[in-house]
């Protein structure tokens, strides 16, 4: 046994917040023989001598990681590639990794705490719109692991996604026929609504029209629109992050691997910090339709989440193409 084995035995048994004493019980062993294994003193558990000789043989070497967590990340990518990710992480932790885990964290208290009765009595937009709120956290959640390994173009693709779902939650929250629609829907080549439609039809809803009308779209649909280019794979902005192309031989060569650069963490800056106010405006709409009794102190801490969004994306270049 090695010290790298030992070393995630004590690393797991803090994360599980157990004991060597817990350890020791749950697979029937002295507390004696168990820190004898972890410390590495005689008798503390060897590999078997013709493991030793086969693993030898190979230059293979025994390691340790969480069940079904599959490869580690280190066969994944390069060295060089790995530090460029870890630096971008530790400069940029909070936009890459801890706001999107307190945004995860409020819509799980907000929908775990919902009253057992609506204020409504559209029962199918209500079904259908906690159906989108679900697949709201799971994109938001991928869209975070994305962004961990600085995969701008797909962090802008699961963001294109969670403005689609956000403003179609909208949508259908005030309609029961169209929600009974998208039920049965059975085109998958057809969207409800289009995305220009949700958001007029949001802007409608708030009693805003003329000039103030149109600047409102603007400002949902702009973001939208230059975060979609990355999910239609557009040529400016890929060229602008991973893509190369040679006129010559007309030739175009696309980096598969991670890209930590400043321009590509401007998209996953501009991408996180859009799409993440979009899925707090649905959380919020969500309540003002089907909980109007607590939706004040929900859409609040929305609000105040969207502020804090706002300033974090001001650090960093924005993405105009």
């Amino acid at each position: 046994m090695n010290d790298e084995v030992r070393a995630a035995v004590n690393a797991r048994l803090a994360q599980k917040g157990m004991t060597r004493a817990d350890l020791a019980r749950a697979i029937s062993k002295t507390p004696q023989t168990l820190t004898r294994a972890l410390n590495g003193t005689e008798g503390g558990g060897t590999v078997p001598p013709l493991w030793a000789a086969i693993l030898e043989a190979l230059d293979l070497e025994l390691t340790a990681h969480p069940y079904g967590s599959g490869r580690k990340f280190e066969s994944l990518f390069s060295r060089d590639e790995i530090e460029a990710i870890e630096h971008m992480l530790a400069r940029h932790h909070t936009l890459i990794k801890d706001f999107p885990e307190i945004v995860i964290g409020f819509f799980y208290r907000t929908l775990e705490n919902l009253p057992r009765k609506s204020t409504t009595k559209k029962e199918t937009s209500q079904f259908v719109c906690r159906l989108i709120l679900g697949r709201l956290m799971q994109d938001i959640r991928g869209m975070t692991v994305c962004a961990g390994l600085a995969y701008s173009t797909s962090v802008a693709a699961i963001a294109a996604s969670i403005f689609e779902l956000a403003f179609e939650l909208i949508f259908l929250s005030r309609n029961e026929e169209r929600a009974k629609e998208w039920i049965i829907h059975q085109d998958i080549t057809k969207s409800s609504s289009k995305m220009g439609e949700r958001i007029e039809n949001y802007v409608e809803n708030m009693g805003i029209h003329g000039k103030d009308k149109n600047d409102l779209i603007q400002k949902y649909f702009e973001p939208y629109r230059i975060i979609s280019m990355a999910k239609h794979g557009n040529p400016r902005l890929q060229r602008n992050l991973n893509l190369k192309h040679d006129i010559s031989n007309n030739v175009s060569v696309i980096a598969t691997g991670p890209d930590p650069t400043d321009s590509s963490l401007a998209v996953i800056a501009f991408s996180m910090e859009h799409s993440l106010s979009a899925a707090l405006l649905a959380l919020s709409f969500f309540f003002k339709e089907f909980h109007s009794d607590v939706s004040d102190e929900v859409t609040s801490q929305a609000d105040q989440m969207v502020i804090q969004l706002l300033l974090l994306g001001r650090q960093y270049p924005n993405v105009v193409y």
